[in-house]
């Protein structure tokens, strides 16, 4: 909203600023007003006559100047959100609707929004998808035409050095990298209320097209796979030309919109620019139906002559939209401060006029955002330009949009994924230049307790960012960076006692559930907490919901001699053979055996490796930075399972969602490795008899589910056995291996809105990683357990070992 962004479908008939139902917002002044309840807007017209006059007289200037009106009128005809939305005073009458429709891409320059209701858009429910490719954008340029007479959702255009960058990509049709240097591909989405409907319009633009030569026959595709794997290739541009950029330098992306008519001669204008300075990288695509065109291009601000260069590029690219083709310097991601000194170049000086007077109604003393949209500055788009100093491989490619922060859980507790980015490049920054030693002394206080403790290194990050960065990786890069001999050798020591970990682990736990039952779990908590502050957090939380210990178990392989029969490689995660059964739960059967009896019931003989208990996927190590020691658990295990399931030939089965990620990025791609959620789908429901119960469940998806992409099939799952499922909308759960018991803020703050979405019906919730349902059934007030215990109560065997 603040942007006045829309994207590939929106146009200019449903972008922001017409789909704007309302908003609340806080003006320069303190004011509150919310354009969608009556009394506030009555006490504004009450509290502020002069604002609204001023507001009304502004547009009437408009109407009374001759051209004003008709050339606002004319420059909204394609998107543009350079400057003001001037065309607030034009399409409204309302001073308050002025006012709403002012602050869409405003960027906190004239007010703060905390509020806003959009009306919402029919995403019709049948879709048909094509690639066509043209010889030329003149060509392409009078295909578009005629799409744009015909009913079409979106025409992606990708110019050839788009697709030459996209070339690395798996899913790329082959014809790609053949075409010549001045083809352009279009990508166009037709939607429709129904499959016949959908199949008429296709016909009739396919028809419409047939006048215009391509490159290969124009065929849409109607199925949903097919066309999502599509869009992956428009999609595809970002993180690879993220991936292409020089340590240090950064990507800046421009956006811009013409007439459709004038789009084939402004991309050969653009393509002559980008060769004049050297951009070899940029490359063209966009919302071609709009006449929005995207480019990036590859900026190292470390060195003036490089400053010098994108001034001068800046400079042509302003004559060639404004002056040639009558276009928008910005189209639908906000003027910023790059084309503030510009504003008055495109819409000329009466507007611009205008444009200040709404500045200085809104903002009198210029203090919100000051330099930004409007600026007296001629070069501010040259001035305090932030310079990336290269830190690692891992996250150097980060363009800090921050759209991994709605993946991070603890965005909003400490730091988000971006944020501890910029504050990595901050201390760089500050260590090289020697330049406010007390502000890089505070930030290296800090560091250990927001950049490194409260990351949960979950790598959620990494789906929501374009480029594929996983700053958790870097983060467990650093803890292997930061850990001392001390604690390399306790690390190593450990993982060559397995046994011994997961045997000290249970007489812990059974110590601590003695002490429950003599003390209470409330003075056990209260002491456990008062130990906490003492050691300033360094020793583990103690909660109600820690589990039982695990009962001691005889890991034995059941006998096959008939090799016709079913088998499979079961690796209990050394947490289940350390954790039992919830007290808080009328569990009478571990994990484990629960476990071997569903297998069993199913119709499976079951195959544990050998020295099982001496046994580690290494995650737990690798989460705190012991790499070597994570590796060589993970070798062993991976030797282990080889002889287990004969090189492979049989599935193994592990019981956490978490390990057996960690377990697939880590061992070889020989082992056919399952979590219970495949496993479950894959092998054990065709052989059982379900009969589903009824009632309501919720289920937590665990990070490691979402990354494995099996969050559709656990919600699946679920439905068979069960009438109701409410999947938990939420990221990580913030336990993270063992931080619930270490950093129980972040478990508190992953879960802060967990109880409003369980009815108070709902007796049950399921997971697939034993630590996560602890702080899943103490944040919830219900007892959450593996997905597997409901397969179990809901299944009976069709045939029995």
């Amino acid at each position: 909203m603040a942007n006045n962004s829309s994207g590939m479908t929106c146009g200019v008939a449903r972008n922001t600023q017409q789909t704007l139902l309302g908003m609340r917002l806080i003006l320069a002044d303190g004011t509150v007003l919310d354009t969608r309840e009556h009394l506030s807007r009555k006490q504004f017209r009450e509290s502020h006559p002069e604002f609204i006059k001023k507001l009304q007289a502004l547009s009437e200037t408009i109407d009374v100047t001759p051209g004003l009106k008709e050339k606002i009128q004319q420059k909204y005809k394609i998107k543009n959100t350079t400057g003001y939305s001037i065309n607030a005073l034009t399409d409204y009458s309302d001073p308050l609707e002025m006012i709403e429709h002012l602050m869409v891409g405003s960027e906190g320059t004239l007010g703060f929004v905390s509020e806003v209701a959009f009306a919402t858009v029919n995403d019709l429910p049948v879709k048909a998808s094509s690639l066509i490719p043209f010889a030329s954008m003149t060509i392409a340029g009078k295909a578009l035409q005629i799409l744009k007479k015909n009913r079409v959702a979106a025409a992606e255009l990708m110019d050839r050095r788009t697709i030459t960058t996209l070339e690395a990509l798996s899913n790329i049709p082959e014809y790609f990298k053949a075409l010549e240097k001045d083809a352009v591909v279009l990508l166009v989405e037709i939607e429709a209320l129904s499959t016949q409907e959908l199949k008429d319009l296709v016909q009739k633009i396919t028809d419409a097209l047939s006048s215009i030569p391509t490159i290969i026959p124009i065929t849409f595709s109607f199925d949903e796979a097919a066309c999502q794997e599509l869009w992956k290739i428009r999609a595809g541009f970002d993180p690879i030309i993220s991936a292409k950029s020089p340590p240090g330098s950064i990507i800046i992306g421009e956006d811009i919109a013409l007439p459709i008519e004038s789009l084939a001669d402004a991309i050969q204008d653009f393509h002559k620019l980008f060769d004049k300075y050297e951009y070899t990288e940029a490359a063209i695509f966009g919302h071609a139906l709009a006449g929005n065109l995207h480019f990036v291009i590859l900026q190292d601000f470390n060195l003036e002559i490089e400053v010098q260069r994108y001034k001068n590029f800046v400079a042509d690219l302003v004559e060639i939209v404004v002056e040639k083709y009558n276009g928008s310097l910005k189209a639908e991601h906000g003027t910023g401060r790059n084309m503030a000194a510009f504003v008055e170049k495109e819409w000329g000086t009466e507007i611009y006029e205008i444009m200040k007077e709404i500045k200085q109604l809104f903002d009198p003393k210029q203090i919100l955002n000051p330099d930004v949209i409007l600026s007296r500055d001629p070069e501010i788009h040259v001035k305090n330009l932030k310079t990336f100093l290269p830190i690692d491989p891992i996250i150097d490619h980060c363009i800090e949009c921050g759209i991994c922060e709605s993946k991070c859980v603890s965005n909003g507790f400490t730091l988000s994924a971006r944020q501890r980015i910029v504050v990595l490049r901050e201390i760089k920054n500050l260590t090289v230049s020697g330049k406010n030693p007390v502000q890089l002394k505070r930030l290296k206080q800090d560091f250990a307790y927001f950049m490194i403790n409260t990351c949960a290194a979950d790598g959620l990050c990494a789906q929501g960012c374009p480029s594929d960065i996983n700053t958790g990786n870097y983060i467990k890069k650093i803890r292997n960076t930061d850990a001392g001999l001390i604690k390399q050798k306790t690390g190593a020591w450990l993982g060559d006692h397995m046994h011994l970990v997961t045997t000290s682990g249970r007489m812990i736990l059974r110590m601590l559930q003695g002490t429950s039952s003599i003390l209470g779990d409330n003075i056990l908590e209260k002491s456990g907490e008062a130990i906490r502050k003492i050691t300033k957090g360094k020793t583990p939380r103690w909660s109600s919901h820690m589990p039982k210990s695990q009962t001691h178990v005889i890991f034995k392989s059941t006998s096959n001699d008939n090799t016709s029969k079913r088998e499979v490689v079961y690796f209990p995660s050394c947490i289940n053979r350390t954790m039992g059964t919830d007290p808080k739960l009328n569990q009478q059967v571990s994990l484990i055996s629960m476990t071997e009896r569903l297998i069993k019931k199913a119709g499976f003989y079951i195959r544990y490796p050998r020295q099982i208990e001496s046994l580690c996927c290494g995650l737990s190590y690798d989460s705190k930075g012991l790499q070597e020691v994570a590796l060589k658990k993970s070798r062993e295990l991976e030797k282990a399972l080889m002889i287990a399931s004969d090189n492979g030939a049989l599935p193994i089965f592990c019981d956490m969602s978490p390990c057996l990620l960690h377990m697939k990025e880590s061992l070889s791609k020989d082992l056919k490795l399952l979590e219970p959620i495949e496993f479950a789908t894959e092998y054990l429901l065709s052989n059982l008899q379900i009969t589903k119960q009824a009632g309501t469940i919720v289920l937590h998806a665990t990070c490691s589910a979402k990354k494995m992409d099996l969050v559709e099939s656990y919600v699946r799952l679920a439905r068979l056995c069960t009438e109701k499922v409410i999947l938990l909308d939420m990221n990580c759960c913030g336990f993270s291996g063992d931080k619930g018991f270490t950093v129980p803020e972040l478990n508190q703050h992953g879960l802060r809105n967990i109880s409003g979405q369980i009815p108070a019906t709902v007796t049950k919730g399921y997971s697939t990683s034993r630590t996560c349902e602890i702080g899943l059934t103490e944040k919830g007030s219900i007892p959450f357990q593996s997905i597997l215990y409901l397969l179990d109560d809901v299944s009976a065997p069709k045939s029995v070992i």
